[in-house]
């Protein structure tokens, strides 16, 4: 300091943490004075500890001898750090990172007038390491957007290709059920021409007598002929609801009595439970009887089978009727056997029937009838049998 009159800042001896600090107070050209003290780098000197996880502030003379921190970073005591280091401070150049250290880029600045310059190391993992979390977070969520999409896209594909099929099998069913039924009618019309025939020439007949059950016979089958041909007849076309009030008993009662001649009748018990008369429901008569007459003729025909079978002993039919609040309920109970598991699922279908005379439009043509008064058919099996539930509101809906 007193050769080049020039302040000097140094440390005691490389890589120590003390430095002298020397100021000369020049007068006229001449030294007259000197300022010197001793600086504790750790305490008061910016650097001495990381600015960061990431970052980190170092100080060096100008041969690269590093003074700050007093515990310098790992890759500042590899061997090759210390010669790229003193080269980086000389000559000036600024490699993007240390060969030493890959990850380590390095910035430096003089210390005017102290021979010193601060060194900012960046550590490129640590720097990068967040950026990445937030990148693989971001394309996460991205995926699993996509992903959600995709399968939000794959129900509701999978929806509208159901509904589209559905309703491309209702229309096919439909189109069935005209042919069907404009078929139906025709043949229906011919044979009930036919039948009215039959009936007018055992009319001439009695039915007592040597050929008395021969004749009763050919009344039981133009009857059951009759019965089929109707039902072909009401199939073929769609009903029109013409609502009335009617005692909901008579009819039960009404529908019962007409079974009477069937030759099922004589060998079927069948039990009749309805409210006292007067009690009155708003309905199609003419609907409601083809119902109840199309329900106590299939449990009247079970019962029978199931006895020839040998499966009971006492064919048993049971009807009830009331009247709730705002409907009127009807069920017919039997003691059958029930339908078979495989025909039960279809059992409203049209043309689905496990009887071997059977055609399979009664339940159909009985269920048609309710819905088209706002009622509704149900079916539940019982241990000997089945029972069938006729819900029909009380008034007609708006």
């Amino acid at each position: 300091m007193l050769a080049r009159q020039t302040s000097v800042v140094d440390a005691i001896a490389p890589g120590a943490s003390l430095f002298v600090v020397a100021v000369p107070v020049v007068r006229a050209g001449q030294t007259t004075a000197v300022l010197a003290g001793l600086l504790d780098t750790e305490m008061a000197l910016p650097g001495g500890r990381p600015l960061s996880s990431d970052l980190e502030l170092l100080v060096l003379n100008a041969s690269g001898d590093l003074f700050l921190p007093s515990a310098p970073p790992s890759w500042a005591s590899v061997s090759r750090a210390s010669g790229e280091l003193r080269d980086f401070i000389r000559e000036g150049v600024r490699p993007p990172s240390l060969d030493a250290m890959p990850e380590t880029f390095l910035t430096a600045t003089p210390v005017p007038g102290t021979g010193l310059h601060l060194l900012l190391a960046a550590d490129e993992t640590a720097l990068l390491s967040g950026l990445r979390d937030r990148f693989l977070v971001q394309l996460l969520v991205l995926a699993l957007l996509q992903v959600g999409t995709l399968v939000l896209f794959t129900v509701h594909w999978r929806r509208v290709y159901g509904l589209f099929r559905e309703v491309e099998s209702r229309s096919a069913q439909q189109e069935k059920m005209a042919a069907l039924g404009s078929a139906a009618s025709l043949i229906a019309h011919e044979v009930k021409n036919s039948l009215n025939g039959l009936k007018a020439a055992t009319g001439l007949v009695s039915p007592e007598g040597e050929g008395g059950l021969v004749v009763r016979t050919l009344h039981g089958q133009i009857d059951r002929l009759a019965h089929l041909a109707t039902s072909l007849l009401n199939f073929g076309k769609p009903p029109v609801v013409r609502r009335v009030d009617v005692d909901l008993a008579q009819v039960v009662r009404d529908v019962v009595e007409g079974l009477r001649s069937l030759p099922e009748a004589g060998e079927v018990r069948v039990d009749v439970d309805v409210p006292p008369a007067g009690a009155l429901v708003s309905c199609d008569p003419l609907l409601l009887t083809t119902a109840l007459d199309n329900l106590v003729r299939n449990a009247m025909e079970a019962t029978v089978a199931a006895k020839d079978l040998g499966k009971v002993s006492e064919p048993r039919v049971r009807v009830r009727a009331r009247l709730d609040a705002d409907a009127a309920v009807v069920t017919v109970e039997d003691n059958g056997g029930g339908p078979p598991a495989d025909v039960e699922g279809h059992l409203f279908e049209p043309f689905r029937t496990s009887k071997p005379k059977g055609i399979g439009l009664g339940l159909a043509m009985t269920r048609q009838a309710l819905e088209h008064q706002g009622g509704h058919l149900a079916f539940e099996r019982l241990p000997d049998g089945c029972l069938f539930l006729l819900h029909l509101p009380r008034a007609p809906r708006p």
